[in-house]
């Protein structure tokens, strides 16, 4: 069976096996977690994806809670689509 995937969606596999279970697309409306800079670690839905060309970087906008925040394209990692497919520590 081939799956289609492309640069910045998400494969969940089996390990050790390897088989691919689920392809994650990124796309407005997945949840995503911001891997890196300042808002590392927030969560949210995507609303928004401007990819840009030259020197102004792609962005991504999330929605967590009310509040809406922008990030760089490569700092968002899918996690689920209309729920999280992995477990995060709660943080207290």
């Amino acid at each position: 069976m081939f799956l289609q995937s492309q640069r910045m969606d998400i494969l969940k596999i089996t390990i050790p096996e390897q088989e691919i279970l689920k392809i994650l697309k990124f796309k407005e409306g997945n949840l995503a977690i911001i891997i890196s800079g300042k808002n590392i670690g927030q969560l949210g839905k995507v609303i928004n994806i401007l990819k840009r060309f030259g020197p102004k970087a792609s962005t991504v906008s999330i929605q967590h809670n009310s509040e809406h925040t922008e990030t760089l394209y490569d700092y968002t990692f899918i996690i689920g689509e209309d729920q999280s497919e992995i477990s995060l520590p709660k943080i207290e």
